[in-house]
């Protein structure tokens, strides 16, 4: 489809409402002025109302409309999406009908399909920034803490990958995880802005974009380090193709000359297979060639530098010892670390490690001590009343005549 201005598109709906017998709003074109998209969400129309200048004007002394100016746009006019501006076109009917129910979801689409975009990749740090900053995304870890997010950025080789409009908003996310090992990419689910989560045809249509300038992109990498190398020398897969009719994903397929799975493995699974000699031998299943290995991995790991995990789709649990990311959540196993919670905490925590006996416990049932400056649980610290704190069990003397327990280098010091 050719791409129209806003102004040619809403002349347009104009005419078509008009042909139609829809009743127009005569003062539609003096009431709403400086009719944009909105520089910090593509997905929805900016403008101003007549009265709500003059209002302005009259209440702020020396006041001067700039319709260009970024700051009065995100202090004085008004953003909606495009179907409710629609609605402002015409004197609607009391009762939606069917027609203009139809008329408005199209507007929608047009708009929006009008977008110019392209993608953008995030690394390190700026994928927490990314989720914290994007609260307009759809998804339950969108504007959450940057913290919770810190085991993305150390992951070795992911990346956020997003569809932005001109002015640099996301329109479309998607983490794209990296197994070095294999040379493995895995496209996780995506998520939109809430103008596009309303249209699965929408949707769509931007989910095959992400696949598409994703895969464009790593075959410009492996062109950069191989030359003129045009087979792709990595495997790739995508957690939402089956979202996608099978004609697009075969497009992207034949144009990229490169499989798309739909699943993934942690390991390559086998059988074992006897022929009629008695001989037996191991053979990948079907099931397994199906799917993409994968294993990342968050480098340096240490449990310890983390205060909260994010909620993952694909990979839900990492190993607490190796720091690999698993696909099952692993819940009620303590060697893995569940990322199930949208609160961003750990399922499988059972509180913290005493530094005495190294063991995991209970939040209720460890303490820090002051005097001995690590957190003792309550089997190996003991309660000293005169210095209303903690000591380990092995350097508190007990007092059989009063009941109490004394830390032992106080005693040795009078």
């Amino acid at each position: 489809m050719k791409t129209k201005t806003l102004n040619k598109l809403l002349k347009d709906y104009q005419l078509i409402f008009a042909n139609l017998g829809f009743k127009i709003n005569k003062d539609f074109k003096k009431d709403y002025l400086h009719i944009k998209r909105m520089a910090t969400n593509g997905t929805k129309i900016s403008y101003i109302k007549a009265d709500k200048i003059k209002g302005l004007k009259e209440n702020i002394k020396g006041f001067k409309l700039k319709p260009n100016d970024p700051e009065q746009r995100n202090k004085y006019f008004t953003a909606v999406k495009p179907s409710k501006f629609l609605d402002s076109m015409i004197i609607a009917p009391t009762n939606r009908t069917t027609l203009f129910n139809s008329l408005s979801e199209q507007f929608t689409k047009d708009f929006i399909s009008n977008l110019k975009s392209k993608l953008v990749l995030f690394s390190g740090s700026d994928i927490c920034e990314q989720y914290n900053i994007n609260s307009s995304i759809v998804g339950c870890m969108s504007g959450s803490s940057e913290n919770w997010f810190r085991v993305y950025a150390r992951t070795e080789g992911l990346q956020l990958a997003t569809i932005q409009d001109t002015e640099g908003s996301i329109l479309m996310r998607s983490l794209l995880w990296h197994d070095k090992e294999t040379n493995n990419y895995w496209l996780d689910n995506s998520y939109e802005q809430s103008a596009i989560n309303g249209d699965n045809e929408i949707r769509q249509d931007y989910q095959k974009k992400l696949i598409a300038e994703v895969l464009k992109h790593l075959m410009d990498k492996q062109r950069e380090t191989y030359k003129t190398l045009e087979t792709p020398q990595f495997g790739f897969g995508c957690a939402f193709a089956d979202r996608l009719d099978n004609t697009q994903v075969k497009e992207i397929q034949e144009k990229f000359n490169v499989e798309i799975f739909r699943d993934v493995k942690r390991k390559v699974i086998t059988e074992t297979l006897t022929d009629l000699e008695g001989k037996e031998t191991e053979r990948e299943t079907e099931r397994s060639k199906e799917c993409i290995l994968l294993k990342p991995i968050i480098k340096d790991f240490d449990a310890d530098d983390f205060e909260s995990f994010p909620y993952s789709d694909t990979f839900q649990s990492i190993g607490r010892n190796s720091g690999r990311w698993f696909i099952d959540s692993n819940s009620g196993d303590d060697s893995f670390i569940c990322c199930r919670s949208t609160e961003g905490q750990d399922e499988n925590d059972s509180g913290s490690m005493c530094d005495c006996c190294e063991e995991r416990t209970h939040e209720d049932e460890i303490h820090y001590s002051e005097v001995e400056q690590e957190y003792l649980c309550d089997e190996c610290g003991v309660w000293i009343e005169e210095r209303d704190d903690t000591a380990r069990i092995g350097n508190t003397t007990y007092n059989n005549h009063t009941g109490e327990s004394h830390y032992s280098h106080d005693l040795s010091q009078q």
